[in-house]
Order: C-alpha cells, then structure tokens, then sequence
C-alpha cells in the first residue's frame, strides 16, 4: 500500500494516546483505509469504497493486530464511541470509516497551508464539541438535583474504588468514574476491576497501576462488551477470504 498519513500532535493529550493497545488500533484503522474512491470485491459482493473507509472481518483484524478477536472488538468499539470510526457490519464483514478523514490525508501540494487550515477546523471542532458536552453535562446535573440520584451514583464510584487494588491516585480516578459508570454501566466496571484485582493477587504493589492510570484507559483490556457482530465459530473446509475474495483451502 502506497501513501502516507498524518498525525496531528493534539493526539499526545488525547485518551486514545493514554492507552497503548487503543494507539495501536487507531493507526492500524487510519494505515488500513483506503485514500481514494475504489471498489473492492468481497467475495461475491462489491463494495464501494471511498476515502476513509476499508473492510475487514472480525478473524482478520485480530490476526493483522495481533490480539484477540474479543479485544479487537472492545477496541474498534471504543474507537465508535469516542466517536473516531464508525462501522457497518454483517455476518461476514465489516465496513469502517474513519470520522474526519481528510484531517488525517492531505492532497494538496502545499501541506504547510493545508496543515494551517486542518488545526483551525480541529480547533473549531473542538470548541463546538466542547460547548455541546457542557451544555449535555449542565442538563444532565439539574436532572440528578431534581430527582436526588447524586448519594447513589457517589456510592457506587465509592464502592468501584474500594474493590481497586491499588489506592493511589483516587482523586482523578474518582472524577473518571462517574463517565464511565454512566457509559458503560456499573456492573461493567466492576467486573472490570474485579478482573484485575483477581490478576494482581500476591504482585509487589509497585506493579499495580495506579487508579489514576487503570481508570483513565486500563480498564479497556477487561471491559467485557457482548458482541454484536460476526461469528467467531471456525469453518470447516475452503473458504473465501474476506478482503480479497480469493478461496481457501484448508
């Protein structure tokens, strides 16, 4: 594959920066997807493409990432819900489109000028954003004053903190809890810690992340989200390959 990609340095403070397996998909989602308008053909189906946007299946992003099927799927999740890839599946494969993409690929010949432009646009963007989630999170507040939920969402954030092993770093993680309790649900965050609380057991606490860090992007290696999409049974005999449509033989 020829081209290039560019990274804009916001992605240093960025929670996608903060986690190292999250890093590795989103550049793997930005390497993969196509800089043109093309047709591919999928077995006997074809799709057409445009910039931002390849197929894959659910067996063959796990072996190019080199993780599990599941973690591969709680990954590109978490990517759709920050919002920085999308995806259209089905029991054979999946379609995924870069949000954005033209920050990520420029085509004119004067990057410099086009780099200008894109850190305004990203700028504006993030003003906007900014605006809207305060305004979500200001209406979301006098919705918990008016119907007294913040004692039991505080107790639960408190609770979560007591199963965690290691107790430093409680005040960011504490700030951390109630967006994702809210996102993912209690019991998913608790199982999460519960997890790694199990995988801790008898380790020198230097080797314990902090709740600051485990809180702040950890918790995705044990965030158990039920599975939406392909198959992972194996199948007996040829088969097609799901990018190129060529047949397999086992």
């Amino acid at each position: 594959m020829g081209g290039w990609v560019r990274l804009h340095r916001k992605l240093l403070s960025s929670s996608v920066f903060e986690n190292e397996k999250l890093l590795k998909v989103f550049i793997w989602c930005l390497l993969k997807a196509s800089h043109k308008e093309r047709d591919q053909v999928v077995g006997l189906n074809t799709i057409e493409l445009t910039p931002g946007q390849f197929v894959t299946g659910r067996k063959k992003a796990a072996s190019e990432l080199g993780l599990k099927e599941s973690t591969t799927d709680n990954y590109l999740k978490a990517l759709e819900k920050l919002k920085i890839i999308s995806m259209k599946m089905n029991s054979k494969y999946r379609v995924v489109t870069i949000e954005n993409w033209e920050l990520y690929q420029s085509k004119d010949e004067d990057v410099d000028s086009k780099a200008t432009a894109d850190e305004q646009q990203i700028d504006n963007k993030v003003t906007a954003n900014k605006q809207q989630v305060d305004t979500n999170k200001n209406v979301k507040n006098v919705k918990k004053e008016k119907n007294n939920n913040n004692v039991h969402f505080d107790a639960e954030c408190e609770k979560i903190w007591s199963l965690y092993p290691n107790k430093k770093g409680k005040a960011q993680a504490i700030a951390k809890l109630p967006k994702l309790i809210e996102q993912y649900g209690y019991d998913a965050i608790e199982k999460c810690v519960i997890a790694y609380a199990n995988e801790c057991k008898g380790k020198d606490i230097k080797y314990v992340k902090h709740g600051s860090t485990f809180f702040n992007g950890g918790y995705l290696d044990y965030l158990q989200i039920e599975a939406q999409e392909e198959s992972s049974t194996p199948t007996k005999g040829p088969y097609i390959d799901e990018e190129t449509g060529e047949i397999i033989r086992r």
